[in-house]
């Protein structure tokens, strides 16, 4: 399977039905670790000359340097819900998410500076930074198709989240 038809096939459907439930713990995780393994994909395509784990590395190293937090988050989902947890590195174990839920008024735990705007989300801490996991999600794949547009369609937010689609 190439990149392109991985991230196709398994991740995007994946992190659309992710979109729809951005509160949804299973298909947050899910998607995390579907996600987290484009840059495997990306490093089965150098050439033979070039080992595989070497390149994986490269690739890592080039989508973390846009946005280390998102991708830290990405990371830290994908490989803490993969181990039962991860102590090193980005730490994270299931359960470490902070669900919240959408503003709404009159609604306790809902108001001002307790709800989200857009929608409930779940909210993990990536050192001394709170990282949306949908919004984590969305620079990763975007880091993705920028950065490797050899291997991975132009992708856009309104293909994973219909809601970017009203837009314009």
């Amino acid at each position: 399977m190439t990149p392109a038809e991985y991230v196709q096939v398994v991740v995007m459907p994946t992190v659309r039905e992710f979109m729809q439930n951005t509160g949804d713990r299973r298909l947050a995780y899910l998607s995390a670790i579907a996600a987290f393994h484009i840059p495997d994909y990306l490093s089965r395509t150098a050439p033979p000359a070039i080992k595989p784990e070497a390149e994986l590395k490269r690739i890592r190293k080039v989508l973390r340097s846009d946005l280390p937090s998102y991708y830290d988050a990405i990371d830290g989902m994908a490989n803490g819900t993969k181990h039962c947890g991860r102590d090193f590195g980005v730490p994270f174990k299931p359960g470490d998410e902070r669900y919240v839920q959408a503003f709404a008024a009159d609604v306790e735990g809902a108001g001002a500076d307790q709800g989200r705007w857009d929608g409930s989300g779940l909210l993990v801490t990536v050192g001394d930074e709170q990282v949306f996991v949908d919004n984590a999600l969305g620079y990763f794949l975007l880091a993705c198709s920028q950065r490797f547009p050899d291997y991975i369609p132009k992708i856009k937010p309104s293909d994973w989240d219909p809601k970017f689609g009203l837009i314009g």
